[in-house]
């Protein structure tokens, strides 16, 4: 009677053994997480849906395979091979299984070693991570090119916070800044990057507070490299968070930017010929010139006589050549290169701001003697012949175009008595 009753508690037992672990299952499928229970030979003893489904076999499949089947390079590593006896269970992370039809796919594990009928058994759980892997993989791929954009990029990129500190500086300033020297952060803060500079730091407050107005977006400093050559930068701002702000800010070398503007804007002062200012530069001069600190201010307007004739009997070249020879014995004189000016073919132009009348006077004497120095020098082919008047205002109720009608007058008189004799 007690055997009959033992035996119904083996076999309620058992019973219960399976309904709880076709539970286990049912909850670990719908997980998502493989299982398989594998005996002392790697043999499959157990498994449930969700690892078939993994791999592409079906349960009747699955329960004919070995450890040597699915795991990948299991013969390979004996390690893995002898894990159930040794227990010595180690491939958690970046391992494979083969699918049925031999794909390999990534897989997490966690294994228990237990012992069943006396023997040995490893209860695996796999979970699927080609996702994470996949994740992980392209979030590499991301970093390395947002490195390699960095790195190779014309703008050096620092964040300030609102307390003005940096907390990042990008690693191609050795690059941009050309520096040769290993420097660390403050080195390259206090050669290389305003941060010092109460107007960067003005500039920077404008952002923080968001004010109106603000007509420049851009802050432009210069500093001198290891060659004591001047470089420009410019630095463009943005703003990230709101309640805690921080300032990324991105340098840019616009050397090259601001020496072609300075070429163009030269080019289009000075004339090419003689390379004294034109007439363009002239105009806005006498724009600005006129203030109470400029008087006096005298004008001397100066024709060459004789230029179409040598154009006509010696060619153009000859007729270039006497220009640039006049122009060169006025930049010898006493006044500063940009009052002298080129106005048109043959009529040049000096207007000389804080100089009296004997000044101008003077200036003229020295003209006229340099001019008679090189008609009498042995090889000088080319005479220069040059009319020359004056005029001068000590005060702003004379206007610049009246005082330069005024020199005019007196140069047109003086080359007309020239024809006239």
């Amino acid at each position: 009677m007690k055997e009959d009753s033992s035996k119904n508690n083996d076999i309620t037992y058992i019973k219960d053994l399976n309904t709880s672990l076709i539970q286990i299952k049912t909850l670990i499928n719908h997980a998502e997480i493989g299982l398989v229970i594998l005996n002392e030979n790697h043999k499959i003893i157990e498994v449930n849906k969700t690892f078939c489904d993994l791999l592409g076999y079906t349960e009747k499949e699955a329960l004919k395979l070995t450890g040597w089947d699915y795991i990948y390079k299991f013969k390979e590593d004996e390690k893995t091979r002898n894990f159930i006896l040794n227990d010595t269970f180690s491939f958690f992370d970046n391992n494979y299984h083969v699918k049925k039809n031999g794909d390999k796919i990534p897989v997490k594990a966690a294994c228990s070693i237990g012992i069943q009928n006396g023997k040995k058994i490893a209860i695996c759980f796999y979970t699927n991570i080609t996702e994470k892997m996949e994740s992980h993989r392209k979030l590499e791929t991301s970093e390395t090119m947002l490195r390699n954009f960095i790195e190779n990029s014309n703008d050096v990129i620092f964040l300030l916070n609102e307390e003005f500190q940096p907390s990042h500086l990008s690693p191609n300033t050795k690059r941009i800044f050309g520096y040769t020297k290993k420097l660390n952060l403050d080195q390259i803060i206090e050669k290389y990057l305003p941060l010092n500079d109460k107007e960067f730091k003005k500039h920077i407050n404008r952002f923080l507070k968001n004010k109106s107005g603000l007509t420049k977006k851009e802050f432009e400093y210069s500093v001198n490299d290891n060659k004591n050559n001047t470089k420009y930068f410019s630095i463009r701002t943005s703003i990230i968070g709101e309640k805690k702000k921080s300032i990324i800010c991105y340098v840019r070398d616009v050397t090259k930017d601001k020496n072609y503007i300075d070429e163009l804007k030269y080019y289009s002062y000075t004339d090419q010929l003689t390379t004294l200012y034109n007439r363009k530069f002239m105009e806005e001069q006498l724009v600005k010139l006129p203030s109470g600190n400029s008087y006096p201010i005298s004008i001397m307007s100066a024709d060459l006589d004789g230029l179409k004739e040598v154009n006509d009997s010696l060619g153009h070249q000859a007729g270039d050549e006497l220009l640039r020879l006049f122009a060169n014995i006025l930049k010898t004189t006493s006044v500063p290169a940009e009052s002298i000016f080129r106005i048109g073919g043959d009529e040049f132009l000096i207007i000389a701001a804080n100089t009296r009348e004997d000044e101008i006077t003077t200036v003229i004497k020295d003209i006229d003697e340099k001019i008679r120095i090189h008609n009498y020098s042995p090889g000088s082919l080319l005479k220069i012949s040059v009319s020359i008047g004056s005029a001068t205002s000590y005060e702003s109720s004379i206007s610049l175009p009246t005082l330069l009608a005024k020199a005019d007058k007196e140069m047109y008189s003086i080359k007309n008595a020239k024809k006239i004799r």
